[in-house]
């Protein structure tokens, strides 16, 4: 310390260097502390809570084995099994391109309108046996019934030498539904009384009615029904029939139509 002409201790430089100095250490650790709190702020926020429930994603997986893939012909698409999700058809092919596996996801909406899309995450997967599955993902949209995938997905004598299991090929995809616009539901057949005028048996069950034609009933499996039953009591009289159900009793009524 050095003292003033009115005899007042002043501090040297070197103490006010090391006041600023511990100064600025503390406004370093307060703004850590401070840094710290707002990123537990931001990990807190992001735990759900528990009264509320999470958003159900669209995703499912198609999964299918193609045989005898060494005998796949050139240019010609192999199909696997048709799967409804979401009210759409979906399903996948494999091709033999020119040295390569062309590999594709193919969609069709149950009810489209004349305009719709479904906007897509797709994973494709050819399955090692090793254990060393080739995996490529594409983000894409559908606007039409077509297949959407890789015309090269992987190189053909690969495929064979290290993924074929006794000339079998296993497959698997995930598809992630982003958005969907313009897909309606499949139609339902209706037995209401709007059917009144173009049936001919008349089905009460439980106070319910249901107007049905003949044709319309070949087309349905009545468990536990006998047809020549069922005939019987749709041209003469009416009659209850009792049909025990998995554990409980419903009770039906036949009528012929006569309007």
């Amino acid at each position: 310390m050095a003292n003033n002409e009115k005899g007042d201790t002043v501090p040297e430089k070197s103490e006010k260097i090391e006041v600023l100095e511990e100064l600025n250490s503390h406004k370093r650790k307060f703004d850590e502390i401070a840094e710290k709190l707002q990123s537990m702020e931001k990990s807190i926020a992001k735990i759900p809570k528990f009264d509320e429930k999470p958003k159900s994603e669209k995703r499912f997986v198609l999964r299918h084995v193609f045989r005898k893939v060494d005998e796949f012909e050139e240019g010609v698409g192999y199909f696997s099994e048709t799967e409804c999700h979401f009210n759409v058809n979906w399903c996948m092919y494999v091709k033999r391109n020119n040295g390569h596996l062309g590999y594709y996801i193919h969609c069709e909406p149950i009810a489209p309108t004349d305009k719709w899309s479904i906007r897509t995450k797709l994973e494709y997967k050819v399955v090692g046996k090793n254990q060393n599955d080739v995996i490529r993902t594409w983000e894409t949209c559908y606007e039409e019934n077509i297949g959407r995938g890789f015309i090269d997905f992987q190189e053909w004598e690969e495929m064979k030498k290290w993924y074929l299991l006794d000339g079998n090929l296993t497959v698997a995809a995930t598809i992630t539904i982003i958005k969907t616009t313009g897909l309606g539901k499949a139609k339902i057949r209706k037995f209401d009384e709007s059917q009144k005028d173009v049936s001919d048996v008349l089905l009460v069950v439980q106070d319910t009615k249901f107007y049905v034609s003949k044709t319309s009933i070949s087309d349905v499996s009545l468990s536990g029904i006998d047809s020549d039953v069922f005939w019987k009591c749709s041209t003469e009289n009416p009659l209850s029939m009792i049909q025990q159900s998995k554990g409980f009793c419903t009770s039906a009524i036949c009528m012929p139509h006569r309007w």
